[in-house]
C-alpha cells in the first residue's frame, strides 16, 4: 500500500466523528493498511453516497477522499468529490458550444472550504478514469469560480492535472489541447511570448516539451497536427496563439526545426504573425547557419519587425553574409545624391564598422547623428559598444553601457552578452555577477546559456566552483535552461582549474554518458580528455578519444587542442604532436588556432629547445594564423634565452621586442586581439634588470605605455602583477629599496583587495602562487633598513592571505632572522613547525636508500620506500631546512646561549616549545657553547633518550614518562 496511509491513519485519529456514524465506516477508515481491500473502500463510498442530504465536516471529507486515493479507487473518488464538494442543485457552467452535448452536465458551485489537495485529488481521479468531457466541465467551473480570487489556486490545480495526464501516459496532442483551452478560459488567450515572465503557466508544458519523445525528433510533425486541430476545432485564433507560444518553448529548448515547422505552419495559413514569432524563427535561422533566410524573413514581415533581440539576429546574418560592402555603398551613395541618412541606416553602417573595430569612424558618424538632433537608436548604441570591445578599449565600453539607460533603450542579449565579455576581459567577476543580477531583474527572458557559461567559465580564473556550479544549478532551475555542452564544459574546466578532478569527470559521466545533451557534447569529451590527461590516466584518455571515433562525434578545434595537450604532455611525442600540428594547419575541415601552437610552444621552452619555438612561429606566418600575446611570450623568450646563452648583449632582443610593439600598435602584426598582454613586457624587463643594463628595462615599459595607452584598460599598466613583480626585481637589481617598498606594499594590498572580494568564497590557486620568488628582495630591503624585526609580520600576513612561500625564501627568511637576536626566536619557531620535518623526511629516505642499497640481505623494503617505489612523486616536501641554513642557525644559537644569563633555562623553555627542531640541534655536541657541560649534566636524561629513540620530546613530556615507568 502507499506510504501516505499511516500519516492518514494517524489524522484519522483526531477527527471528531459526529453522531450516528456507524462503527464500521470508521473502523474502515481507522483499519491499518495491511487490512485495506477494495471491498472496503465499496462499502464506504457506498454509504457516503447513499446519504444525500448529509453534508460532512472537512476533517472527515479529507480523510475520506484520501483514504479513496490512497486504495486507487479513482471512481469512489470522484463519486465522492462530485457529492461533497460542490454544492447540489446549482446551475451547471456553459461548455463550449461545439460539442454536442445530450444532456448538460450539471457541475454545481465549488464549495468554500474545499481545499486545494481535495480539488486536485478529484480532478487527478478523472484524468484516471478518462472523464475528458467532465473534466473540462469541472475545470471551467473552477475558473469560473476561482480565477478573480484565487488565480493562483487555479494555475496549481491546472498544472496537477496536467502533470497527472502526463504521468499516466496520456497522448501528447490531448495534453496539449487541454492546456490551451484551460489557459484560454483563465487568461483569454493562450498566447505567450517569454518564459521567465509566464513560468506559472509555462512549466509544465516546458517539461512536456523537454521530456516527451514526440519532441525529440526532429522531423516530428506533433505541433502541425495539433495546430490543425485547433483550427479545426477552436478556429484559427487560439491555433495562432498556441503556435506563437510552442515557438517560444521551441526556440529556448533549441528545437530549431519544430519551431521552423511551427512558423511555416502559420505562414501557409495566414496566421498572424506577431513580434515574438519573427524574432524566434531568427534566431532559428542563425542558429543553424541559414542566415541568408534570417535576413529575408526580416525583410519580408515588416509588421512584426522590433528594435530589440531581432536586431542581434539580423546583425549576426550581415557579418556572416560579409553584406557589409554593399551597406556602405549604399550609405555612401545617399550623400552623393544629396540625401541625408536615417538612424536606421546610421545604425546598420556603424555596427558593419564596429564589427572591424574601426571605432573612430563610428565614433565620427555618432557625433554627426548628434549634431543633427537625431536621438541614438538601439543599433546606433550597440555599434558604440562593439567598436570599443572589438578595438580592446574595455573602459570606454563601460561608459558605453551607461548610454542605454541615458537614452531610455532596452539592452538586448547581445548587449549583454557584450558586456560580460568585457568584464572577462577585465577579470572582474564581481561585476559579471552584478550585471547576470541586473539582467535577472531588469530582462530576464534575454538570460540565455550563453550568458550564465561566460560568467562560469571566469571562475575558473579565480578557481571557484562554489559559485560556478551555484551558477549553473540556477540556470537550470530557476530559468529552466537545458544544459549544453557550453555550459558543462565550463563547469567541468572550473573543477579541473580547481585541481577537482573527479568532479569534472562526474558531469561528463552524467552530461556524455547518462543524460547526453543535445548540443556540443564534443566540448565535454574535450574537457573529459584533459581531465585524463592531468590525471596521467593515459588508458581512460585512449578509451576516450576511440569513443569519439566510434561514434562518429563531429570534432572542432578544442578536441584538437586536448590532443595535442595529452601528446606534448603526458606521452612526450612532440614529433607526432608537431605533426599532427602541421597536417592541421593544412585541413579545410579545422582551423589551426595560436591556442594549438601554444601548447607546443611550452613544451619546447621547458626542453629548452628555443629554435623550435621560433620555427612554429615561422609555420604560423607561413599559414597566416594570427599571433596571440602568448605565442609573443614564448617567442619573446625564447630569443632572449638564445642570446643570454650565446653570452651577447641583449641589444638585439631588445630591438626585436620593440618591433614587436610597434606592429601590434600600428595593426601591421596579424593578432587575435587588438592589444598585448602586460606579460610580454614583464619578462624581459626582470631579464634586462638582472643581466643587463637596468635603465633599458625602464626604457622598454616607457615605449610600451605610450604605445598601448589603453592596454587592457586596467587603471595603469603598472597595475599588472606581472609588471608590479618586474618592478620589484628591477628596484631590487639597481638597490632602489624605498620604490620597492611602496612597489611591495602595492603589491600585496592588491592581493588581499582581491582576496577580500564578495566572489572570493574559495581560495584562488593562481592567486596563491602570486608570492613566489619575491620574498628574498624583500629580506634584501629589511636587511639594507635594518629592519628584519618586520619579517615574522609580514610573514603572518602573508599566511592570513593564503599565499605560497618558495623553499629557497623561507630559508633566505630564516637565516635572515636567525642573525638577529632580537628574532632569533621567531626563525627557531619557523623552523620546528614548518621546516624540520620535510628536512628529517629527506635525511630517513636518503639513510633507507643507502642502506637498501648496502644490505642485500633484507628481501623486503621499509614502508616509506615501497611507497615511493609505487608513487615517486610522493613523500616530497615542498619546503624543508636546507643543510646550510641548518648550520646558520646553529651557529647562531650558539652564540646566543653563550650570551644568556641563564643558559639552563633557556634551553629548557626552547625544547618545551620547538621540541623538533631542538632534538636535531642537540643529537650531536654543541662543543662552540662554553657552557656545554652544564647543559649535559643538566638534561643527561633527555639527551640520552633522544640519542636512542631518534624521536623528539619536550622536557615536560619526558618527566611524565619516567613518573609512568
Amino acid at each position: 500500500m502507499l506510504k501516505c496511509t499511516s500519516s492518514l491513519l494517524h489524522s484519522a485519529t483526531k477527527i471528531k466523528w459526529p453522531p450516528g456514524r456507524p462503527s464500521r465506516i470508521k473502523e474502515a477508515l481507522e483499519r491499518s493498511g495491511s487490512d485495506y481491500s477494495a471491498r472496503d473502500s465499496g462499502l464506504v463510498a457506498k454509504y457516503y453516497l447513499s446519504h444525500r442530504n448529509e453534508e460532512l465536516f472537512v476533517d472527515e471529507r479529507r480523510l475520506l477522499l484520501n483514504w479513496l486515493h490512497a486504495l486507487k479507487d479513482h471512481k469512489n473518488v470522484f463519486l465522492i468529490g462530485k457529492k461533497f464538494l460542490f454544492d447540489a442543485g446549482t446551475e451547471g457552467p456553459t461548455l463550449h458550444q461545439n460539442v454536442d452535448y445530450k444532456k448538460r452536465v450539471q457541475c454545481g458551485r465549488l464549495r468554500d472550504d474545499a481545499t486545494l489537495r481535495e480539488i486536485r485529488t478529484f480532478m487527478n481521479s478523472m484524468v484516471h478514469e478518462k472523464k475528458g468531457i467532465l473534466l473540462d466541465a469541472f475545470m471551467e467551473e473552477i475558473i469560473a469560480q476561482q480565477s478573480i480570487k484565487n488565480k493562483i489556486k487555479v494555475i496549481k490545480i491546472i498544472n496537477s492535472v496536467l502533470d497527472r495526464m502526463v504521468t499516466i501516459g496520456l497522448p501528447t496532442s490531448e495534453v496539449v489541447i487541454k492546456w490551451a483551452k484551460w489557459m484560454t478560459l483563465l487568461n483569454g488567450d493562450c498566447e505567450f511570448y517569454t518564459y521567465i515572465d509566464n513560468k506559472v503557466f509555462l512549466k509544465k508544458l516546458l517539461y512536456l516539451i523537454k521530456t516527451d519523445a514526440n519532441f525529440k525528433d526532429p522531423s516530428s510533425s506533433v505541433c502541425i497536427d495539433l495546430l490543425q486541430f485547433m483550427m479545426d476545432r477552436q478556429g484559427s485564433t487560439v491555433a495562432a496563439q498556441l503556435g506563437t507560444t510552442l515557438m517560444t518553448l521551441l526556440s529556448r529548448e533549441a528545437k530549431y526545426q519544430i519551431a521552423e515547422g511551427v512558423w511555416k505552419f502559420k505562414i501557409v495559413n495566414n496566421l498572424p504573425i506577431v513580434k515574438s514569432d519573427l524574432t524566434n524563427i531568427m534566431k532559428a535561422y542563425c542558429y543553424t547557419n541559414n542566415y541568408e533566410k534570417a535576413k529575408l524573413v526580416h525583410e519580408e514581415h515588416e509588421e512584426a519587425h522590433d528594435e530589440n533581440q531581432q536586431f542581434d539576429y539580423l546583425l549576426l546574418a550581415h557579418s556572416k553574409l560579409r553584406h557589409w560592402d554593399a551597406l556602405q555603398k549604399e550609405f555612401d551613395g545617399l550623400f552623393g545624391i544629396g540625401e541625408l541618412p536615417n538612424i536606421n541606416q546610421y545604425g546598420i553602417i556603424m555596427n558593419a564598422l564596429a564589427q572591424v573595430g574601426e571605432v573612430e569612424s563610428v565614433e565620427k558618424l555618432y557625433s554627426q547623428l548628434l549634431r543633427r538632433n537625431m536621438l541614438p537608436s538601439l543599433k546606433v548604441l550597440q555599434a558604440l559598444l562593439i567598436a570599443n570591445f572589438e578595438s580592446g578599449n574595455f573602459s570606454a565600453c563601460l561608459t558605453q553601457f551607461e548610454y542605454f539607460k541615458k537614452y531610455g533603450i532596452k539592452p538586448t542579449s547581445l548587449t549583454y552578452k557584450t558586456m560580460l565579455k568585457v568584464y572577462r576581459n577585465l577579470a572582474n567577476i564581481d561585476n559579471a555577477l552584478k550585471m547576470l543580477k541586473q539582467m535577472s531583474k531588469e530582462n530576464p527572458e534575454c538570460v540565455n546559456e550563453t550568458h550564465i557559461s561566460i560568467v562560469i567559465s571566469m571562475c575558473s580564473k579565480t578557481t571557484n566552483p562554489l559559485i560556478a556550479q551555484e551558477l549553473f544549478d540556477i540556470m537550470i532551475n530557476h530559468y529552466s535552461i537545458s544544459p549544453t555542452g557550453r555550459s558543462v564544459s565550463s563547469l567541468m574546466k572550473v573543477y579541473r582549474s580547481s585541481s577537482l578532478l573527479g568532479k569534472s569527470l562526474q558531469l561528463f559521466k552524467k552530461y556524455a554518458v547518462k543524460e547526453p545533451v543535445s548540443e556540443n557534447i564534443i566540448l565535454i569529451y574535450n574537457e573529459a580528455l584533459r581531465a585524463y590527461t592531468d590525471l596521467g590516466d593515459s588508458e581512460n584518455y585512449d578509451r576516450l578519444f576511440k569513443e569519439i571515433l566510434d561514434k562518429n562525434i563531429k570534432v572542432e578545434e578544442g578536441f584538437y587542442r586536448s590532443v595535442l595537450h595529452f601528446m606534448a604532455t603526458l606521452s612526450q611525442d612532440l614529433e607526432g604532436a608537431k605533426e599532427t600540428l602541421m597536417k592541421l594547419c593544412v585541413d579545410p575541415s579545422v582551423k589551426a588556432l595560436p591556442s594549438h601552437f601554444e601548447i607546443l610552444m611550452k613544451a619546447y621552452m621547458k626542453r629548452s629547445n628555443y629554435k623550435e619555438v621560433i620555427n612554429l612561429y615561422a609555420k604560423m606566418n607561413e599559414y597566416k594564423i594570427p599571433v596571440s600575446s602568448k605565442v609573443l611570450f614564448y617567442l619573446i623568450k625564447a630569443n632572449f634565452e638564445i642570446q643570454l646563452n650565446s653570452d651577447s648583449n641583449l641589444d638585439s632582443s631588445i630591438n626585436f621586442v620593440n618591433n614587436i610593439l610597434t606592429n601590434t600598435a600600428n595593426k601591421t602584426l596579424n593578432m587575435t586581439v587588438p592589444n598585448l598582454h602586460p606579460a610580454i613586457i614583464a619578462y624581459p624587463m626582470r631579464v634586462l634588470a638582472k643581466f643587463d643594463n637596468p635603465s633599458k628595462s625602464l626604457q622598454l615599459l616607457e615605449n610600451y605605455s605610450n604605445l598601448f595607452p589603453n592596454t587592457n584598460n586596467r587603471a595603469s599598466i603598472n597595475d599588472s602583477f606581472s609588471v608590479m613583480r618586474s618592478l620589484l626585481i628591477l628596484c631590487a637589481e639597481v638597490n632602489e629599496w624605498d620604490d620597492f617598498s611602496l612597489v611591495f606594499e602595492k603589491y600585496i594590498d592588491k592581493i588581499e583587495h582581491h582576496r577580500n572580494l564578495p566572489s572570493a568564497t574559495t581560495p584562488n590557486l593562481y592567486l596563491s602562487k602570486l608570492m613566489l620568488g619575491l620574498l628574498k628582495y624583500k629580506v634584501e630591503e629589511c636587511k639594507q633598513k635594518n629592519s628584519i624585526d618586520q619579517l615574522p609580520k609580514l610573514l603572518e600576513r602573508i599566511k592570513k592571505l593564503g599565499l605560497e612561500v618558495d623553499n629557497h625564501s623561507i630559508n633566505v627568511i630564516v637565516t635572515a632572522l636567525c642573525k638577529d637576536t632580537r628574532t632569533i626566536m621567531q626563525s627557531i619557531n619557523i623552523v620546528n613547525n614548518q621546516l624540520i620535518h620535510g628536512y628529517n623526511l629527506i635525511r630517513k629516505t636518503r639513510l633507507l636508500q643507502h642502506i637498501s642499497k648496502e644490505n642485500h640481505i633484507y628481501k623486503e623494503k621499509s614502508w616509506l620506500l615501497q611507497q615511493k617505489e609505487n608513487n615517486p612523486g610522493s613523500f616530497i616536501p615542498k619546503i624543508y631546512l636546507k643543510p646550510d641554513t641548518l648550520n646558520v642557525l646553529s651557529e647562531s644559537l650558539d652564540s646566543y646561549l653563550n650570551d644568556s644569563d641563564d643558559i639552563i633555562k633557556a634551553v629548557r623553555d626552547m625544547i618545551n616549545k620547538n621540541k623538533y627542531f631542538m632534538k636535531t640541534y642537540l643529537m650531536h655536541p654543541r662543543n662552540n657553547i662554553e657552557r656545554w657541560d652544564s647543559i649535559k649534566d643538566e638534561f643527561k636524561e633527555y639527551l640520552e633518550y633522544i640519542q636512542t629513540n631518534k624521536r623528539s620530546i619536550s622536557i615536560d613530556e619526558l618527566n611524565k614518562l619516567k613518573d609512568q615507568n
